[in-house]
Formats: C-alpha cells, structure tokens, sequence
C-alpha cells in the first residue's frame, strides 16, 4: 500500500505546483476595464501627458482615432468608468 501511496502523493504535489504556476497566466488572459472600454491595452502608456501622446502615436491611425473617439464618450460620463480609464482619457485630449 505505501508503494502506491508515496507516488500518488508526489504526483498530487507535482500537480498543485503546476497549477499554482499557471494560475497568473490564466489571470492575465483577462482584460482590464481599460481594454473593455477602449478595445485597447494602455498599461504601458504611461501617467503624463507626454507619454501617452507618444503610445497613441504609436498605433494605427484607425486605432488611435477610435480610442480618442471612446475617450470622448467616456469623459461625458467618467463616474461609469474605470479611473485608469479616465486618467488616460484625460491626456489623451
């Protein structure tokens, strides 16, 4: 009985690692509001106004119109909104 016992409990650890590795990937599959409310990933747009001007010079003119045009919607409304969101909204006009 110890011979089966001693396996199953290293592979029930072996599995509880690896579950416990892939538990932020799995998180990170998911978008953030930001994403949700401007179909874009701003977390590296940085918090001036410099530095979001240069990320949204980086997209493509279609990308960046549409995200200036969400931002336009979104700060008529910013309390419905995530503050990140707002934020970058905010110097991104």
């Amino acid at each position: 009985m110890r011979r089966f016992a001693i396996p199953a409990a290293f592979a029930a650890l072996s599995l509880s690692f690896a579950l416990a590795a892939a538990a932020p990937a799995l998180a990170e599959q998911q978008p953030t509001p930001a994403q949700q409310d401007l179909g874009i990933d701003i977390t590296q747009a940085g918090g001036t106004h410099g530095s979001v001007q240069r990320f949204l010079t980086d997209q493509s003119p279609d990308a960046r119109a549409a995200v200036l045009t969400a931002c336009q919607n979104i700060l008529q409304d910013p309390t419905s909104h995530d503050v990140t969101t707002e934020a970058f909204c905010r110097l991104a006009l």
